[in-house]
């Protein structure tokens, strides 16, 4: 326990001056003597609060423009002074003992992140006599409590008025060092790999991996539960992504998202954000069962949930546009929504959510920053990294059939291909129309994945024609193109490659269904 009945001292060095004038003349009411740098001591005077600026203390000015300011053993000696045990080496050199630090200092995070930043411009930026202060402090924080995080100065008075003796707990001071390793921890890092980019861009070093990667994440949200009830879940974020799958997003809805409801939310804005057209999506179990684009959103809707009715049920529902009450009421009277997802809604259509209680609704950023560079999965003792998936339809592709797609054909496989990408392979999307009307997906068989979808299409007892089938990796026999030719499917896209290709080839010839290659594969597992 720290003791503030006896005359105690503060040192003061702080960037962010948000509540130090409060918090000063607090300290100074119970009994404080407040130590300075140059710059917060005149920001102090200004405020009208008394401080002795440390320069006055160690009889040494800060030199070097400002670089070198509290390097000075008069300074660390009066933090790092274990009581009882330092107490000569305190008397002979006359020094103060400092009972309190709170330092903060210039963020470097938007300076690094700017792509014209130097690497001089870093360097004239480093502090490097706060976290000094601040790291001597914590590793004393038996008797010396250190403060960064400006957000902790209305508890700290708190406490000290709380015990009988006004004093800060050990525990106390142990969770504020902690939170300044960290704080200085993280500084460091921003440095490191500001460098490390800067030393292999100078050796133009192509490596999408490194040698070894930082991952700096910050907590979101805690988590209703994980897949189960039974585990325990949280969401964390880059520090400069700008997530808008979380709790604080929510504008309806009381009730907490889960580990699943962000997953299939995830999957959802990634696909309604690959489109430029009003589009829907229905996402169930990290699949679509229903991706459609619509000359409204109500349009998109009603198309979407028509390819698998049973599936949509306890979805994640997401649009690229304008959620209005019309679409609104035709959800609420079709089937259980776990979580809707959309750009801007109307007052009408709040109104009407706000009303169910079990539906979430998160609005999201309109220009939605895409910031997945890299997709994570972890693995006994490791994790797995690999490049985001990124699908273009506006490469040429090989057209290998006598048979040409139509322009309408054309037309949906580029959304099929697109779709495509988002189912769980083996993955089979049939499409008519720019709607999928069937899907066959997380198959171990490809046939079976063709099976699946053509059974969903059949579901509908709708008679379509000249439908588009869309396959995430080729097809390794004849069967799949077999079967499409007895169910009114004219034209399939796949990325090609099977050692049978001509065999294939030659089915679909005798078929009369024209065939794509994109020579790209589309698997996602």
């Amino acid at each position: 326990m720290i003791d503030l009945k006896k005359k105690r001292n503060a040192l003061i060095s702080v960037y962010n001056k948000s509540n130090i004038r409060t918090f000063c003349r607090e300290l100074k009411k119970r009994n404080y003597t407040i130590y300075t740098t140059t710059g917060t001591y005149h920001k102090l005077k200004k405020f009208g609060v008394h401080s002795i600026e440390l320069t006055d203390y160690t009889h040494f000015p800060e030199i070097m423009n400002g670089r070198v300011k509290t390097l000075h053993p008069m300074i660390h000696g009066g933090i790092l002074s274990r009581r009882g045990i330092d107490n000569n080496v305190i008397e002979k050199y006359k020094m103060i003992l400092f009972d309190m630090v709170i330092v903060n200092f210039l963020p470097l995070d938007s300076l690094i992140l700017n792509s014209k930043c130097t690497i001089d411009m870093v360097v004239d930026k480093i502090d490097i006599g706060g976290p000094a202060m601040i790291r001597s402090a914590a590793k004393n924080y038996k008797f010396v409590t250190v403060l960064v995080d400006t957000n902790d100065y209305d508890q700290v008075i708190k406490e000290l008025d709380s015990n009988k003796n006004n004093m800060l707990s050990l525990e106390t001071n142990i969770k504020l060092a902690t939170k300044a390793f960290e704080y200085t921890s993280d500084y460091e890092l921003n440095i490191l790999d500001f460098f490390k980019k800067a030393v292999l861009n100078s050796k133009k070093d192509k490596r999408v991996f490194k040698e070894d990667i930082n991952l700096k994440l910050k907590k979101v949200d805690d988590l209703r539960y994980g897949e189960n009830p039974d585990q325990k879940a949280a969401l964390y974020s880059f520090n400069s992504s700008d997530y808008s799958l979380s709790n604080k997003n929510m504008i309806i809805g009381s009730k907490k998202l889960s580990y699943n409801n962000i997953y299939d939310g995830d999957i959802a804005l990634e696909c309604v954000t690959s489109f430029e057209e009003p589009v829907c999506a229905i996402i169930k179990h990290g699949t679509p069962c229903g991706v459609s684009i619509g000359s409204s959103a109500v349009d998109a809707y009603s198309l979407a949930y028509k390819c698998d009715p049973v599936s949509a049920f306890g979805s994640v529902i997401a649009f690229n546009c304008l959620l209005d009450e019309i679409v609104v009421e035709k959800i609420i009277k079709n089937s259980f929504v776990e979580v809707i997802l959309a750009p801007e809604i109307t007052i009408s259509a709040k109104k009407i959510l706000s009303s169910k209680n079990n539906i979430r609704v998160l609005i999201y950023k309109k220009n939605l920053k895409k910031n997945i560079f890299f997709e994570i999965r972890s693995v006994n003792g490791g994790l797995l990294l690999q490049e985001k998936k990124t699908v273009n339809i506006n490469k040429k592709w090989n057209i290998v059939t006598k048979r040409i797609p139509s322009e309408k054909e054309m037309k949906d496989a580029r959304f099929a291909w697109l779709v495509c990408k988002f189912l769980k392979s083996n993955g089979i999307v049939c499409i008519f129309n720019g709607s999928t009307i069937g899907i066959g997906s997380g198959q171990s068989s490809r046939i079976d994945a063709v099976k699946i979808a053509i059974n969903k299409i059949k579901n509908t007892n709708i008679k379509f024609k000249n439908i588009v089938l869309a396959s995430d990796a080729f097809f390794p026999f004849k069967d799949c193109v077999s079967l499409s030719a007895k169910n009114s499917i004219t034209c399939i896209i796949q990325p090609g490659g099977s050692i049978r290709d001509d065999e294939v080839i030659r089915s679909a010839n005798e078929s009369n269904i024209s065939m794509i290659f994109t020579q790209e594969r589309n698997f996602r597992h």
